[in-house]
């Protein structure tokens, strides 16, 4: 590692143009040190970046992007299939309370019949370039985010921040040529948002707006607040409130008859969750009777509790059993496509075969596997020596409510990166998200795009990626032949 004294004056005078251009152009977040708490004397810093793009094979990053609408279709015929989607997720109920609560709100909705058959999806498949000792470079698929897929706005304003720097100060930076041309342009803040409009558009009610549901004490508002700006850029017409679960539970009216939902006086078109994908997000009932009660209305939801339930980790484990992925995509090779890029994923079932052969595998060779939860937000899987020791620790209950995952060995390269204006050097590995948007009602689709990128870039030694968890830096990539 290189600290900031270490690495020169041409890269030390790069990192302070990247501090003052992420502060100028709202590249931020709220420090670290208040808590998430906003005040009128709230302390704000720039977002964790990277000060150079990294290095990403065209192909590969072009391949992601090409799946981005088969995905999209995936996660929506995997979500109206209320009887697999419930059967799939059946293991897991017993010892994870947390997927039990969002199936329980699954099955009620299910018994008073969907009132909104719409559902916009915002997702982001996240991937990472996996070096195997011979044989070609592939994309392998990480996981698959269909609720609070964050960092859009942020991922927007890095890439042009990019661009800015090797327009800037290049084409030579540091001994090598930079190209702009090679960072290719990130639609994301964009898309995402004209999803949002969409969305509001289908419900069709010109004095309904758009419910951001957040979180208290959000240190990531920047990039939330940047969405609703671009909401308000796609047309003036579209207002956005922001408010928690609890606030929802005390204060939304929801009519029994009509399913419409009013908070505050404001007829609700569409529920927009940046909040509710953990447990955390629910620390008392009231959060989940405010879940309940979103669910319920005629608000289209980004997600639909079918949405978030079809992005868990067992869902993405039992569509790569053979078989499963052609019972929903029906198109030519779409379900080859998919496959190309997932991991070996296995359950931890005792009447799996294959997961009993993994875990046996896994015990002597840990090193080779991730055990993962049904959680989303980083700070949740298991790795090294600890897979073996949760395995020959864990309650049969206990086994069923994680997968074992094939682990992904990306290629470690040189990045700058910088926190609190200070930059170092780092081994470090990188990993690729790409969005999509969504918006049908099961019979008609109104909208499926991919709908541009985001690059995580984090210590070689750090296992998981979160960049609100401090993980991680935003970063952008740098396409590569």
């Amino acid at each position: 590692m290189a600290s900031h004294e270490e690495l020169g004056t041409e890269i030390q005078q790069l990192g302070r143009e990247m501090h003052d251009y992420a502060l100028c152009q709202g590249l931020c977040m709220v420090a670290a040190n208040t808590g998430g708490q906003q005040t009128g004397s709230t302390l704000y810093a720039h977002a964790p970046v990277s000060i150079l793009p990294t290095d990403i094979p065209k192909e590969l990053f072009e391949r992601a992007q090409s799946i981005a609408e088969d995905f999209n279709l995936l996660v929506d015929r995997c979500s109206r299939d209320s009887e697999w989607l419930l059967k799939t997720l059946s293991g897991v109920l017993s010892s994870d309370s947390f997927t039990a609560h969002l199936v329980s709100i699954f099955k009620k909705v299910l018994a008073e019949g969907i009132s909104q058959p719409w559902y916009l999806g915002l997702h982001r498949s996240d991937y990472m370039v996996n070096q195997p000792p011979s044989g070609p470079h592939s994309i392998l698929q990480v996981e698959l985010n269909t609720i609070a897929s964050s960092f859009g706005c942020l991922a927007t304003d890095v890439s042009r921040a990019h661009e800015f720097a090797v327009k800037r100060f290049g084409p030579h930076i540091r001994g090598r040529e930079y190209e702009s041309s090679r960072i290719p342009p990130n639609t994301a803040a964009e898309e995402l948002s004209a999803g949002i409009v969409a969305a509001w558009t289908v419900y069709g009610v010109p004095e309904a707006v758009v419910l951001f549901i957040v979180q208290k004490g959000e240190r990531n508002v920047f990039d939330q607040r940047k969405l609703e700006y671009a909401i308000w850029n796609h047309s003036q017409k579209v207002r956005v409130i922001r408010r928690s679960l609890d606030e929802v539970n005390a204060r939304a009216r929801l009519d029994e008859n009509t399913k419409k939902l009013t908070l505050d006086g404001f007829e609700i078109a569409v529920v927009y969750f940046r909040a509710g994908y953990t447990p955390t997000d629910y620390p008392t009932q009231a959060e989940w009777d405010g879940r309940l009660i979103l669910e319920r209305s005629l608000a289209i939801k980004c997600p639909a509790i079918a949405y978030h339930l079809s992005g868990t980790k067992k869902v993405q484990q039992a569509l790569a059993k053979p078989g499963q992925l052609e019972r929903f995509m029906t198109e030519p090779d779409a379900a080859n496509r998919l496959r190309s890029c997932f991991a070996g994923l296995w359950g931890l079932e005792a009447d799996d075969e294959e997961g009993v052969a993994a875990v046996k595998d896994a015990l002597i060779h840990p090193e080779k596997y991730v055990l993962k939860p049904q959680r989303e937000g980083g700070g949740n899987n298991i790795y090294g020596a600890a897979v073996a020791h949760a395995l020959q620790t864990f309650s049969a209950e206990e086994r069923a409510a994680h997968i074992l995952m094939e682990r992904i060995h990306p290629p470690i390269h040189k990045a700058l990166m910088m926190r609190n204006g200070q930059v170092m050097e780092l081994d470090s590995i990188s990993e690729l998200g790409i969005y999509g948007t969504f918006l049908g009602n099961g019979s008609e689709i109104k909208l499926n795009k991919r709908a541009g990128h985001l690059l995580r870039t984090k210590s070689a030694d750090s296992d998981e990626g979160g960049v609100a968890a401090g993980f991680a830096v935003v970063d952008s990539p740098y396409l590569v032949d």
